[in-house]
């Protein structure tokens, strides 16, 4: 009698916690595919012309510039790597409307950081690219290296700039703003910068950035 009722109380427990067991499987299941996804699109190719420049305009100059920024590599736990380029030109105006042109920097940097994929109520819901308002957002950190220096010991930790960053998932915009400067010398990248990956051929900022800017791919 005994041995029946336990059996009972097991049947009855079993029923009970199989659905919800099979409830939460499901939800981590869509939740890496989601996040396995969201980190294979996050891995591109983004680019912009830079109108915010580092160095400021002057009653017979102005400055525009271009970036390219690269995620080459990112791993299942959100830590990526890449390169950022930033080239600003400077613009001299001279007598009868002329003007000369000037390279003025030339930042060719390796970047690391990391990207937060948390959960939020509309992570199954895709937004518009072509309005940001509503896209799906993530938060995550970079952190800059100029590509000439030597890292081969505690790369970790000779980072120059430190940059927080949203990305604007169906958008491709990638909006970024300095929260550290570490380095001494002369700054050669914006305090803030926005750019985005393309959505199409139509909306593809790169081909015409590696032509004016002379941006290599590596």
């Amino acid at each position: 009698m005994l041995l029946l009722c336990s059996i009972d109380l097991l049947a009855n427990i079993f029923e009970i916690i199989t659905p919800i067991v099979l409830f939460l499987w499901f939800i981590v299941t869509r939740w890496t595919k989601q996040k396995s996804e969201y980190f294979a699109e996050f891995k591109k190719n983004y680019g912009a012309f830079i109108q915010n420049t580092v160095n400021p305009k002057s009653n017979d100059s102005f400055f525009d510039g271009g970036m390219i920024l690269s995620i080459f590599v990112i791993k299942p736990s959100g830590y990526f790597s890449g390169q950022l380029v930033y080239v600003e030109y400077e613009y001299i105006l001279l007598d009868k409307g002329d003007f000369m042109i000037r390279e003025a920097i030339r930042s060719d940097n390796i970047c690391y950081g990391k990207l937060n994929f948390c959960w939020r109520k509309n992570i199954f819901k895709q937004g518009n690219p072509f309005n940001s308002n509503t896209n799906r957002t993530y938060v995550g950190h970079m952190f800059v290296v100029n590509r000439l220096q030597d890292h081969s010991q505690h790369f970790g930790e000779d980072w120059e700039y430190k940059y927080k960053f949203i990305h604007s998932r169906e958008s491709g915009f990638i909006d970024a703003t300095i929260e550290e400067i570490k380095t001494t010398k002369k700054q050669k990248l914006p305090m803030a910068f926005s750019v985005k990956s393309s959505i199409d051929r139509l909306h593809n900022p790169l081909p015409e950035l590696r032509k004016i800017y002379k941006i290599l791919d590596k």
